[in-house]
């Protein structure tokens, strides 16, 4: 079983050989969903096994908009990529550093910036979770009462530059 984290949620996966992948979607130990995902016919490209930590990606990222579709809400809690295309889907929880990445890594200077429900308000967060506050986008560090206006904050954010504060 393969544990994948997105937000404040963590998504089980577990592949089954009959060809389908079991998994759950919950928040603080409360499951909030739970079902059966199919793999894409094509599977997933060139030389990547079922049961491999790319395919457990795609599926935990499949498994949240099969839980957002059948009980609404859920992916509210989760984090989107970078490009706002999908779910960003982590290894490990926010805040902690895989085991498996304690390899000398290449720092960039760009800062990664995703959205989060905070109380009632929707930030811009870095990567450690911290509210990201820049000179014309969530200056006062208010936040934003929809998804939508922080999506296109984190995205100016991002498209800029950080030369942010942290709330």
């Amino acid at each position: 079983m393969a544990k994948r984290y997105s937000g404040n949620l963590q998504i089980n996966v577990s592949y089954d050989d009959n060809n389908f992948y079991r998994t759950s979607v919950s928040s603080g130990g409360k499951l909030l969903w739970s079902g059966r995902v199919k793999p894409a016919p094509a599977g997933f490209g060139p030389g990547i096994a079922y049961d491999s930590p790319k395919a457990y990606d795609e599926i935990a990222s499949t498994a949240l908009a099969f839980a957002d579709d059948e009980a609404r809400g859920i992916a509210d809690e989760a984090e989107a990529d970078e490009n706002l295309t999908g779910y960003l889907i982590r290894r490990a929880p926010r805040g902690q550093v895989s085991k498996k990445a304690n390899h000398a890594t290449k720092k960039t200077a760009k800062t990664k910036i995703s959205v989060r429900k905070i109380g009632t308000r929707w930030q811009p967060v870095d990567g450690n979770g911290h509210v990201v506050r820049g000179d014309v986008y969530n200056a006062d560090g208010t936040g934003y009462s929809t998804r939508a206006g922080a999506d296109e904050a984190a995205a100016m954010l991002r498209r800029l530059g950080c030369g942010c504060a942290h709330a």
